[in-house]
This record gives structure tokens, sequence and C-alpha cells, in this order.
């Protein structure tokens, strides 16, 4: 059970199977809770980054649905240590969808995505890239930051 803790603790996920009784049970289960609890309280003491993508919504591909016009942006977002390890990847979709005159505002408009990371201290570099379903890259940003 000990190790279950630590293993959880460090945010690795853990498979426990093949448990035989309810005492066996009940100490995997308090193993687990306890895990979890420092899991979140090791990821409440990192700090928060907050940060907001952008891009011209003009470059976002749209097309009629209806009455109406839809597009997708896809964010995708990697996050690489000092040595060049890769120890994030989030990857996030946005559906737009406007009626006539909601689109033609949009498109004078740009597209904004927020995140918020929480990372351990140290130096990162962070790559955001995004696009539509119908176009290539539409841009990235790769910026490094110190924590």
């Amino acid at each position: 059970a000990p190790a279950i803790t630590e293993v959880l603790a460090e945010g690795i996920s853990v498979n426990v199977t093949l448990i035989f009784g309810l005492e066996r049970y009940d100490s995997v289960m308090d193993a687990y809770l306890e895990g979890l609890e420092k899991a979140q309280a090791a990821a409440e003491a990192k700090p928060i980054l907050s940060f907001v993508a952008s891009m011209p919504m003009d470059r976002v591909t749209f097309v009629p649905s209806g009455s109406n016009f839809a597009g997708r942006v896809h964010i995708y977002l990697s996050i690489f240590d000092a040595t060049g390890k890769n120890v994030g990847f989030h990857h996030q979709t946005q559906d737009l969808r406007f009626t006539p005159e909601q689109r033609d505002q949009a498109l004078r408009d740009a597209f904004r995505y927020a995140m918020n990371l929480r990372l351990d201290r140290g130096e990162f570099t962070v790559a955001v890239s995004m696009r539509d379903d119908l176009s290539t890259e539409l841009g990235m940003v790769v910026q490094r930051i110190k924590l």
C-alpha cells in the first residue's frame, strides 16, 4: 500500500487489481485516497502560469451550416524542460458557430484561448500551435519561461 500512495502522489496512474478480502481492500483504498491527497497538495503548491493564445479570426475557415457558419480551432500546447524533454502536451478544440451577422463582426476580431498551467519551478519552453479543420497551421508561438 505505501507504493500505491507514493506513485499516485507523483501523479502516476496506478491500476490495483486482485484485491482479496475486505481488510486488504480497506488498506488499498486508504493508500489510494492518501496518494490523491498528496498529489493534489503538490499540484496546488506549483505556481500557476496564465496565458492567452490569439490569432486573427479571419484566418479560421468557416463553412455554411444551415443558415449559420461553423468552424473549429485546434489548440496544441507542448511544454519542454531545460533539457528539451517534452514534459507536457495538451490538445483542445473550440467549436465556433455564428449567424451571418455574428460572423461578419467576429472576422474583425481575434480568436482568443486562455489557459492556466501549473508547473514546477524551473526553465521551460512552451510552444502553442493553432489550426482549423480545413487549413494547415494558422499560427504558432514559442516562448521560454523561467519560474
